[in-house]
């Protein structure tokens, strides 16, 4: 095979390449820009901010819930997490589960909080995994 064949042959290979991934039509079809995946429809909120405590002794414990809600029209499952970070920056995963909602409903889901030492402060994220919604509060609350 001679140079001008192999190159003519490399041409061809190319401009078949080039067409292949520009129309996206073969192996990479074009994803629909109507499309949303029901996690994409979440939303949370934390429940009743105004009944955190504003002071916390040693050995207390702090309750607080949020709300997850799938804003969707379809069933649909969300993993959440929630983590505390407290004022010495140690930071502990405390909750992290998966939970199942129908279309427009919502579930509240409570949690509580042991603080071991007078005067600590904890930072709590709770977070829908999939979207990284996140909500977060400060305990005690200024």
């Amino acid at each position: 095979m001679t140079r001008g064949t192999q190159a003519f042959i490399g041409l061809v290979i190319a401009i078949i390449i080039v067409i292949i991934f520009a129309t996206r039509t073969i192996w990479l079809p074009a994803p629909s820009p109507t499309t949303t995946t029901p996690a994409q429809q979440a939303t949370i909120t934390l429940d009743a901010s105004s009944s955190l405590p504003t002071s916390i002794a040693a050995g207390e414990f702090a309750n607080f819930s949020f709300t997850i809600r799938n804003a969707g029209s379809e069933q649909a499952t969300y993993q959440y997490k929630v983590s505390v970070t407290w004022k010495s920056g140690e930071s502990d995963v405390i909750d992290e589960n998966v939970l199942t909602l129908a279309p427009d409903t919502g579930k509240s889901i409570p949690e509580s909080l042991k603080f071991e030492t007078a005067g600590e402060k904890a930072t709590i994220t709770a977070e829908i995994v999939q979207t990284k919604q996140q909500i977060m509060l400060t305990i005690p609350r200024s």
